[in-house]
């Protein structure tokens, strides 16, 4: 869909210029009267490049495919914006959180105008040259500042959208003052102030050593020991997409062993490879690659790498 169609691989910072149909280009070796194009090799190439495309060009366009996931991605803010109008009360605070209702604050600014409305972006935000590859790139920044708070994990992600604002909306940003004496970073929107801030997230320790210490966690880590006595052990849980890195990962456990052969035999990885179907060819063409490669490297070093 959008979200992770379009949206998704958009804010890693990935995006595809070229099309997995370049022009055909006439080979060399090619009969003159055959009148049969013949595509070069550089076909894997531009593939490479446009995995993340969900309508096959050179940018994305508004049309065709795209302008109907755009379509879909409106009414389900819509259908959002109509549940919490339904439950909104004076002086509620709406709180919105991830890339599935960038536009919501939109939608709500029009029925429920005295309400005070956040967003918090859970993803990165990619830089002005990536962002404005999408057509909706106005739509999305508007319906993000229609919110009087935006949120972000890091500065770096708050400055990549302050950026955009300023570049593709012509808005300016500065330091104001707050309520408690000090400053608070915000976007002039048409004489609204919107408030940037950045909030790192983190783990809660008390949870994570409460999980650590539980009977059935011991009872597995000490089986997992059990197996791989003597070794060194990886243990790491992804889900199958481009984006996450498990080849990197594999490959990098290859490299590792080639140039220190005296680790052979010492080390092994636990990784387990969470389903990302959402994803479409993305998940097949990663699933596959991962197998691949923890085909090619178990039979390189037996019982290195368990994948499941």
């Amino acid at each position: 869909g959008f979200c992770k169609g379009v949206l998704w691989p958009v804010l890693h910072n990935v995006t595809s210029v070229y099309s997995s149909q370049p022009d055909n280009v006439v080979s060399p070796s090619a009969g003159a009267g055959s009148g049969m194009p013949h595509r070069s090799n550089s076909d894997s190439q531009f593939s490479e490049y446009s995995m993340d495309d969900v309508e096959q060009g050179p940018i994305h366009g508004g049309r065709g495919r795209e302008k109907e996931l755009w379509a879909a991605y409106n009414t389900v803010n819509r259908k959002f914006a109509e549940v919490v109008v339904q439950c909104f009360n004076e002086g509620d605070l709406v709180w919105i959180h991830g890339f599935h209702l960038l536009i919501l604050p939109s939608y709500l600014t029009r029925r429920i105008p005295m309400a005070k409305v956040g967003i918090f972006l859970h993803t990165p935000f990619p830089s002005s040259e990536i962002f404005r590859t999408l057509w909706c790139r106005e739509d999305l920044l508007r319906g993000i500042l229609n919110a009087d708070q935006v949120g972000f994990h890091l500065f770096e992600y708050a400055r990549h959208f302050l950026t955009c604002c300023r570049r593709l909306l012509g808005l300016n940003y500065g330091m104001i003052p707050d309520s408690s004496g000090g400053h608070t970073l915000a976007i002039d929107q048409q004489g609204r102030h919107v408030i940037v801030t950045s909030i790192h997230a983190g783990i809660e320790p008390p949870v994570l050593n409460q999980i650590l210490h539980h009977e059935s966690t011991l009872k597995e880590a000490g089986q997992i020991r059990a197996r791989y006595y003597g070794k060194t052990i990886f243990c790491s849980i992804d889900r199958l997409e481009s984006l996450k890195g498990i080849p990197l990962k594999l490959l990098a456990i290859e490299r590792f062993l080639r140039r220190c052969p005296e680790w052979v035999g010492k080390i092994v990885l636990i990784q387990v490879g969470i389903s990302a179907f959402e994803r479409g060819d993305d998940h097949i063409k990663t699933r596959n690659e991962v197998m691949e490669m923890v085909n090619r490297i178990n039979e390189l070093w037996p019982g290195t790498v368990h994948f499941q």
